[in-house]
């Protein structure tokens, strides 16, 4: 069995332009991937693989040996190390053959970092297996066969299920049975801040950026970001770009895909050279709830709105480290909206009632129209009122009474204007022309007001001025037909007042003429107004009559529903009595679950504190066998070191203590041999004695006072002996010491 380590690439790691390097290490057995140097991304595309057999793994998880991978910053002098990822081995899965196939790298953020890699939240795409040499074969065909780091979001994770419903245009992401809310995510990109300093000279200014992004697997084209101007002390550059994506799923299946999937790559580019790249992740800007209940609490109407920014990445190794204040970024607006079945449904019969509403009401507007044309059009015809005709051939819009009111104010204004200003009537035909009368309903077609049926005039008509004092300023001044030059000028006062009566009687035409015209034109609007109130009131009163009859049937049929309510009471009160004896019976079995639930809490904390307690003395037995131990170990190296000691001085010895070892060894056989003769002696000593017990008493205690004396002179000369010999092997002893 083979444990395998595939490194794809990294985030964030090459912001500050310095070659990186990755390690895998399980337990004291350390592998390191190729260095990376920054160009677009992190890359490093490397397997790190330990060979084993499956005993040592399943004692590796039983004693759960973790997997660290840990990034480091490769520099002149030593390495930096950046951060660490730690892998339990018990969560790795055993993959063997073709089932590698369903494993993909996942995003995983690196922890212990300092205080300079913490702002760029660098990230490492990796994931881990235990497989056998045929896997290792498929995942090298894998890497092999990818040109890229992006990955198929539409298809089935690991752990994810994730599915294209091109018929409902969604995406399921989870069960469909359980994970079956719907969901409306809009991503909003709204503007990109100091891009320039994605260039080695941050200072200029005219410089074209443009953006591309791949989603879902599906790359955009390149489209340039406009500088926004009037903000002096920030630079941005305008994106307007709106991504919507239907889902179907839970808050939890969402959270993990957002989390582990879903991601965009945004690339920034300037005269065809990328500058800059952004992993795109929306998961940071996400609602920490999980409950459903509590993610409405945060939203309004079902809508969870939120402002972030994401961190756009130098990719030339020439940029040197950004401060914070003037990082590249992108703002964007995120919304999730979640869609209630219950609205849905009735947002889906208003349309559906809408859309039939709107189709009777053009038919039945269809069928009037076909009505409403003329069935003797030669009558007409032949009154010789070709206007009449053609209005009531027309489709003119609705008038109301404002209009007819607005004209006759209209109206009134010009004549005191006429009035006031002593204007002069048109007199030639293009004066006549260009005084026009605008109507109101036909303001596309107006039409011009006829020639005053006045005698005509060879000249130009002599104009008239007047000044503040209301007397003829200027005399009449008479002028050729093709110039303006005067020809003669002459001063006549009966001349003055005729010009002044004929001035007076051609206004006074133009106005009555004028208010004919307008009368008659009322009189039409005033009409057709009427007309339409006709229709309009028969139409009323037609749906009046309509409702009156939903309304006899709409009582008709609650004195129905009143009868079968009154019928199906006593149902219900049976309905309710079983339901409250149901309701009754489930409480009760909860009470005594709870209960069962308490009484077993408390067991399993008791039995908890118990093997805590044995867990403590077992951990003090531990340690004190360990000092045990230690110290044995401590007296055994002294004892060996005295043993090499003892051994180095007993090689010279060894000659001379041998004869008096063989001295001593005769001796001691010798006092063996004494100690059996005595012993022999005494047991004799004792069976005379047994045999002459019916001696008197003063010869018994004569012979064992003999015998007494006897025995102590030869214990006294064995003693001398073993003295003696004691005395030696002492000796012996001090000079092997």
């Amino acid at each position: 069995m083979i444990i395998l380590v595939y490194v794809v690439e990294a985030s964030g790691l090459n912001y500050p332009n310095h070659k990186i390097i990755a390690t895998a290490s399980l337990g004291k057995n350390v592998l390191e991937t190729k260095v990376s140097s920054p160009r677009n991304t992190t890359r490093f595309d490397s397997t790190l693989a330990w060979k084993t057999d499956m005993n040592s793994i399943k004692r590796m998880k039983a004693d759960n040996i973790p997997i660290k991978v840990e990034c480091y910053c490769v520099g002149k002098v030593e390495r930096e190390m950046i951060g660490f990822v730690v892998v339990p081995l018990r969560s790795v899965a055993v993959l063997i053959g073709n089932k590698v196939v369903s494993i993909t790298p996942k995003w995983h953020r690196l922890i212990g970092l300092r205080h300079s890699w913490k702002t760029l939240r660098p990230e490492i795409l990796m994931f881990v297996t235990i497989t056998d040499v045929v896997g290792v074969q498929i995942i090298n065909e894998m890497r092999n066969t990818t040109s890229s780091a992006t990955k198929n979001m539409l298809i089935p994770q690991q752990d994810i299920h994730v599915e294209l419903n091109r018929k409902e245009q969604h995406i399921q992401i989870g069960d469909s049975a359980l994970d079956c809310h719907r969901f409306t995510i809009e991503i909003y990109w709204h503007h990109c801040e100091w891009l320039s300093y994605l260039t080695e000279n941050a200072a200029t200014t005219d410089v074209s950026f443009q953006m591309k992004y791949t989603l879902l697997d599906c790359p955009t084209e390149r489209r340039n970001l406009p500088k926004m101007y009037g903000t002096s002390d920030e630079e941005r550059y305008m994106v307007h770009e709106k991504i919507t994506i239907q889902l179907r799923s839970s808050l939890r299946m969402l959270r993990k895909y957002f989390e582990n999937v879903f991601y965009i790559p945004i690339y920034i580019y300037c005269k065809d050279e990328m500058l800059g790249r952004a992993f795109f992740k929306i998961s940071s800007a996400l609602p920490d709830s999980m409950d459903l209940n509590d993610f409405l609490s945060l939203t309004k109407d079902g809508t969870f709105v939120a402002i972030n920014e994401s961190h756009i990445y130098p990719t030339k190794t020439a940029i040197n480290f950004i401060d914070e204040e003037h990082r590249p970024i992108l703002k964007y607006n995120l919304t999730l909206q979640y869609h209630e079945p219950s609205r849905e449904n009735q947002l889906h019969q208003d349309i559906s009632s809408k859309i039939t509403e709107t189709s009777k009401y053009l038919e039945s507007r269809n069928q009037q129209s076909y009505q409403n044309v003329p069935s003797n059009p030669a009558k007409l015809k032949s009154s010789g009122d070709v206007e009449e005709m053609k209005y009531q051939e027309e489709i003119i819009p609705s008038t109301r009474r404002e209009t007819v009111e607005q004209s006759i104010q209209k109206r009134n204004t010009l004549i005191q204007k006429l009035l006031q200003n002593q204007i002069d009537p048109p007199n030639s035909a293009k004066q006549m022309e260009s005084m026009k009368f605008v109507e109101v309903d036909e303001p596309k077609q107006p039409q011009t007001c006829r020639r005053l049926q006045e005698p005509s005039i060879h000249h130009s008509p002599n104009r008239m001025t007047k000044d503040h004092t209301d007397h003829v300023s200027t005399p009449p001044v008479e002028t050729d037909a093709y110039s303006r030059s005067p020809k003669t000028v002459s001063f006549n006062p009966q001349l003055e007042e005729d010009a002044l009566a004929w001035k007076t009687k051609l206004q006074d035409n133009f106005a009555e003429r004028l208010r004919e015209k307008e009368n008659e034109r009322l009189e039409s609007l005033a009409g057709e107004w009427f007309t339409r109130q006709k229709r309009e009131e028969e139409k009323l009163a037609s749906k009046m009559n309509k409702c009156r009859l939903l309304t006899e049937a709409l009582e008709n049929a609650l004195t129905v529903i009143k009868e079968k309510d009154t019928i199906s009471m006593d149902q219900r009160k049976l309905d309710e009595a079983a339901y409250l004896e149901q309701q009754k019976k489930f409480e009760e079995k909860i009470s005594a679950l709870t209960d069962q639930m308490r009484r077993t809490a408390i067991d399993h904390d008791y039995q908890l504190k118990l093997m805590e307690i044995k867990l403590k003395e077992m951990e003090m037995k531990k340690k004190f066998i360990d000092e045990e131990n230690e110290t044995l170990k401590m007296t055994i190296r002294k004892l060996e070191e005295q043993n090499e000691l003892l051994r180095s001085r007993n090689i010279e010895l060894d000659a001379v203590s041998n004869g008096k070892l063989q001295s001593i060894e005769l001796k001691l056989k010798h006092s063996q041999e004494l100690e059996l003769f005595y012993k022999n002696k005494w047991q004799i000593a004792e069976q005379k004695l047994n045999e002459n017990q019916s001696i008197r008493q003063g010869n018994v205690l004569y012979s064992n006072s003999q015998l007494r004396a006897c025995v102590v002179d030869v214990l006294n000369s064995v003693r001398s002996d073993l003295e003696a010999d004691k005395f030696e092997l002492q000796s012996i002893k001090e000079m092997l010491e």
